[in-house]
């Protein structure tokens, strides 16, 4: 977290926005590294994974300011295992850092923006 904050800046919930119902958006604030990771990789991954969870999985990059190596293979594992489980992991908000690295690495293209309907 480089030091600016002392809690965890990772949230997970429903989407408040109703129009697309079970959608879970998970907010990442700050920086997203091996010290602030760890909840963030539980919360996406046992999205993935739970047979219970919505289709698609919304990260929140929005307030991000720094994501390092350990950041990305987070989120990469986490879209691996939503892929596997027939789910979607999309990024919201708009992070240009995160961007290049994902541009950087070969991880593009990632579903960005809104969720498709559910009735599409």
């Amino acid at each position: 977290m480089s030091g600016r904050s002392g809690h965890t800046p990772h949230r997970a919930a429903p989407d408040p926005d109703q129009t697309w119902p079970g959608l879970i958006r998970v907010s990442v604030e700050l920086d997203l590294d091996a010290r602030s990771g760890a909840e963030l990789d539980t919360v996406l991954r046992g999205a993935a994974v739970d047979p219970g969870s919505p289709s698609e999985v919304a990260v929140d990059v929005g307030g991000l300011a720094v994501c390092d190596s350990t950041g990305l293979n987070i989120l990469l594992r986490a879209r691996g295992a939503a892929v596997a489980h027939g789910r979607t992991l999309r990024l919201k908000g708009s992070n240009l850092q995160l961007l290049g690295l994902l541009s950087r690495t070969g991880a593009l293209p990632w579903p960005r923006g809104t969720p498709r309907s559910p009735s599409a």
